[in-house]
């Protein structure tokens, strides 16, 4: 005959808990959770930065569309005045006129690297040079803010326009040169 002892000890072999037993088949499925929401949050990451870039893009393509309003600017109170439309913002910008060479060959240096935009602005009768630069939310001018010589982040911008530019009844064609980064 069998006893009670041995019966109740064969039938609790391999019996770990309610947990236990499911504990192989949870693994993945953890596993898989992990993963998704590891994936659901890089792409709304993903997603936020580059809604960013587009807000910034967006404003700063606004601001200099409105800058050069007609592509005629009228004097050197007018340029100034314009400039205050940069005053404050996120972001630091470099708003300045370069010449136009009429002659093809003499193409303006700055122009083969976008990515290193440092134009000789042009300076006016008075020997001043006609650019505007702000950092990030200042409301006034700051002359010793530069162009990084390369834009390690991902937030710049650099927009080039031709304008008009009136200086002593000559009217001269420029490029109205926009560079903002964060």
């Amino acid at each position: 005959m069998i006893s009670k002892k041995f019966i109740l000890k064969t039938n609790s072999r391999g019996f770990i808990g309610p947990i236990g037993d499911d504990l192989p088949s949870l693994i993945p499925i953890i596993f898989g959770l992990t993963m998704f929401f590891a994936v659901l949050t890089f792409s709304f990451t993903s997603f936020d930065v580059k809604n960013q870039l587009m807000n910034f893009h967006l404003e700063v393509f606004g601001l200099s569309t409105s800058f050069k309003a007609s592509s005629y600017i009228a004097g050197t109170s007018n340029f100034e005045k314009s400039c205050l439309n940069f005053a404050g913002k996120e972001f630091n910008s470099v708003i300045g006129l370069t010449e136009i060479k009429l002659d093809p060959a003499a193409a303006p240096v700055f122009l083969n690297d976008l990515r290193n935009p440092n134009p000789p602005y042009y300076k006016d009768s008075l020997g001043a040079e006609l650019s505007c630069k702000f950092k990030t939310a200042s409301p006034t001018q700051n002359s010793d803010l530069k162009i990084p010589d390369s834009f390690s982040t991902q937030f710049y911008a650099i927009y080039f326009y031709p304008v008009a530019f009136e200086e002593n009844g000559l009217v001269k064609p420029m490029y109205l040169v926009v560079v903002a980064w964060k």
